[in-house]
């Protein structure tokens, strides 16, 4: 390595003897390199020939953001020097320069200085930092801070394709079903268990989360603002145990099976770790293409806050609440296993929780009760169940929509309910009906014994019972005794002045009523006292 032998001296005079500027080569990552080089600009220039040369200076190891199109990262030379100092790495350095050269400034993974000491940084403060009153910030494109950080953003968008990182809400956001393309045929990404509105406080566990996961998504070129893939992207602390800053890229949803290339092209290029199947298993064998190998690893996520619910994790299923860790590796010590659909756990006992978005709070499964009517769980001590509709539902569903009967001991749907005045009760319309008598005029229910029959209105209440005439045949009228309430084509029971009949008084100073259908009858007409009674 050329640089080095020209470095040698140098380098081995800040280690050995610690030079109070506490400066170092300034070095760009390869990834960066190739960047700049695809820029036609004044600062990229200017970093380029000072990678080149290898000027001394505070900052080094600079690489791109693998999130935020507008950020660089960085490490801080005298902290680099620290870390020298601590893990006793002089007496290495004074042995063999350029093999602490290589460790030091590796930009791979193996890279321990490299990976142990990243600052993320707006790219314009940056230049500013290291180029301070050098480049104006705006107003002057193709030469300003503003123009080259556009051009930085531009051209990381063109090697993405259609696919961008998001973090915080707009996990959520793209989550959600609604902004999946249309597709008249199941997919991975329109199965997933987490796709549903009722699934967001689930997911806000990821957006309260944004310091360790985003989400990579692959666009739509039919529909605007729609994806046609997903992928969460983790950033590890620790593979097999040993002290990482890799990220990893973890199960990749697609509508189409071809689109999954598109996702592990991209891991390829940014040295991300991935599944090397699809799959929701956490043992699945992961793929290392900076070291070149395919096996089980146990990955480890950091810093993690806490939320009330949490979403189905397909890797990362082992949760240590006391450490905030998540982790794949199911030998591992954790308190919950997250592997519920319904924004819970189950814990080291095996027992599963549930989230109940109504109370925000996590209930343990045997206490719930599904509700196909509410198309959740409800909590059984505070839920009803009708034998009926064989079906539970809360209290307050209950309240709203159901009614009890006190003499059937049951809950029945509000709609197939009647009331029966005379009891103050309710009953299921079933029951009424083998057990009451309906009449359609003040549409009441009567119990048997307290109505009689009639053509007019099915059934009249005996209290407002009237014996009504269908015919002129006074003669077969006078046969008819008054106290019978049978019904037939000549006479009929009505409600008490509902207006269907008329008085008449016939010669033997009887009164009679009639239908009004014979109000006009010559026979009855000059007998006639009331009309519409």
């Amino acid at each position: 390595m050329s640089r080095v032998k020209n470095y040698n001296n140098f380098i081995e005079d800040i280690i050995l003897e610690k030079i109070e500027s506490g400066e170092l080569p300034f070095m760009l990552s390869n990834r960066l390199l190739d960047l700049l080089t695809l820029i036609k600009h004044p600062i990229s220039d200017k970093l380029l020939q000072d990678n080149k040369e290898q000027v001394s200076s505070k900052v080094t190891l600079i690489d791109y953001d693998d999130v935020e199109e507008d950020k660089f990262t960085f490490a801080n030379s005298p902290k680099i020097l620290d870390i020298v100092i601590s893990k006793s790495l002089t007496d290495d350095v004074e042995r063999n320069v350029n093999k602490f050269y290589d460790l030091a400034f590796s930009n791979s993974a193996n890279g321990f200085i490299w990976n142990e000491n990243r600052t993320p940084v707006k790219i314009g403060k940056f230049i500013n930092k290291i180029y301070p009153n050098i480049f104006l910030p705006n107003g002057k494109p193709g030469e300003d801070l503003e123009s080259f950080v556009e051009a930085i953003k531009a051209e990381r968008t063109k090697e993405r394709g259609n696919i961008k990182i998001v973090k915080g809400t707009d996990i959520i956001k793209y989550y959600n079903s609604n902004k999946y393309e249309y597709s008249n045929k199941p997919s991975h990404l329109h199965n997933s268990c987490m796709s549903y509105s009722s699934c967001e406080e689930y997911l806000n566990f990821y957006a309260k989360n944004d310091d360790v996961v985003s989400l990579v998504i692959l666009m739509s070129e039919e529909e605007e603002d729609k994806i046609i893939g997903r992928a969460l992207l983790w950033n590890l602390s620790h593979i097999n145990e040993s002290e990482t800053d890799r990220k990893f890229l973890d199960r990749i949803y697609t509508i189409k099976d071809q689109d999954i290339a598109k996702f592990k092209t991209l891991a390829k290029r940014n040295n991300w770790l991935f599944k090397k199947e699809q799959d929701m298993w956490s043992e699945t064998e992961i793929v290392d293409i900076n070291n070149n190998i395919t096996e089980r690893m146990a990955l480890l996520v950091s810093n993690i806050n806490d939320h009330i619910a949490y979403p189905y994790m397909d890797t990362f299923k082992y949760y240590n609440i006391d450490d905030k860790t998540l982790t794949n590796d199911k030998n591992s010590k954790y308190n919950y296993k997250l592997e519920s659909s319904e924004g819970g756990y189950i814990n080291i006992k095996g027992d599963e929780y549930i989230f109940m978005e109504s109370i925000d709070e996590l209930i343990l499964e045997n206490e719930l009760e599904w509700s196909d009517t509410e198309n959740s769980y409800v909590i059984r001590k505070a839920a009803v169940y009708s034998k009926n509709l064989s079906e539970w539902v809360s209290q307050e569903y209950a309240n709203d929509f159901w009614t009890y009967s006190d003499i059937e001991n049951d809950w029945f749907n509000n709609d197939d309910v009647e009331y029966i005045e005379s009891m103050d009760e309710y009953v299921s319309r079933e029951y009424a009906e083998e057990n009451f008598i309906y009449c359609s005029f003040d549409n009441e229910w009567y119990q048997m014994d307290d109505c009689v029959p009639s053509n007019k209105w099915d059934a009249v209440p005996n209290k407002h019972q009237v014996r009504v005439y269908l015919t002129d045949d006074l003669e077969e009228i006078k046969s008819y005794g008054r106290e019978t309430f049978d019904i037939d084509d000549n006479v009929d029971n009505r409600y008490k002045n509902d207006g269907t009949y008329f008085e008449v008084k016939l010669p033997n100073d009887e009164y009679y009523y009639f239908d009004n259908n014979l109000i006009n009858n010559s026979k009855l007409k000059p007998y006639i006292t009331k009309k519409g009674v």
